[in-house]
C-alpha cells in the first residue's frame, strides 16, 4: 500500500487504523506489528552542508552519487554511526580510498542499541586498518 497515513494503533485489539489518499478511513488487524516508518536524512545545520561533495543517503540516486564520488585515492568522512552509516562504511571500504573517517556521538557504533561489546565487534568487521572512529560527545 502506498499513500497511506496511519492515524491510530490499537494494540489491545491488534488493529491499525489508516487513511488513504482520499482521506477514507480503513483498518487492518494484525498478529504482529513492526513499526518501520523510514525517515529523512538529517542535514547538518552548518556552513558547507549543501556543497556538491556532501551527500545524504536515502535512495538509489543518493547511493549512485556516493559510489561515483568514492574513487581511488579520495578520503571519505561519514557523520553518524547508524546502521545506514555503518553499511556505507562497509560498502565503500571495498574501494581503494585513502581513508574513511567516521564521526559519531557514541563510543562505539550501536552502543546504546546493541551494547558496547557488540559495537566493538562490529567496528572490527567494518573498519579496515585505514579507517578511524571519532567519538564526539558534544
Amino acid at each position: 500500500m502506498t499513500l497511506q497515513t496511519v492515524t491510530r494503533v490499537d494494540p489491545t485489539n491488534k488493529r491499525v487504523v489508516f487513511t488513504d489518499d482520499q482521506s477514507t478511513e480503513h483498518e487492518l488487524f494484525y498478529d504482529d506489528l513492526v513499526l518501520a516508518p523510514g525517515g529523512q536524512p538529517k542535514r547538518l545545520p552548518i556552513e558547507g552542508a549543501n556543497l556538491s561533495n556532501v551527500y545524504t543517503l536515502r535512495n538509489f540516486q543518493d547511493a549512485q552519487a556516493i559510489r561515483d564520488a568514492c574513487v581511488e585515492g579520495q578520503r571519505a568522512v561519514i557523520i553518524g554511526t547508524s546502521f545506514i552509516s555503518m553499511e556505507l562504511v562497509n560498502a565503500i571500504g571495498k574501494r581503494k580510498l585513502q581513508s574513511i573517517d567516521v564521526i559519531g556521538i557514541e563510543e562505539v557504533p550501536f552502543g546504546p542499541v546493541l551494547g558496547k561489546e557488540i559495537g566493538r565487534g562490529l567496528m572490527q568487521v567494518c573498519y579496515l586498518p585505514k579507517n578511524h572512529l571519532c567519538a564526539c560527545t558534544e
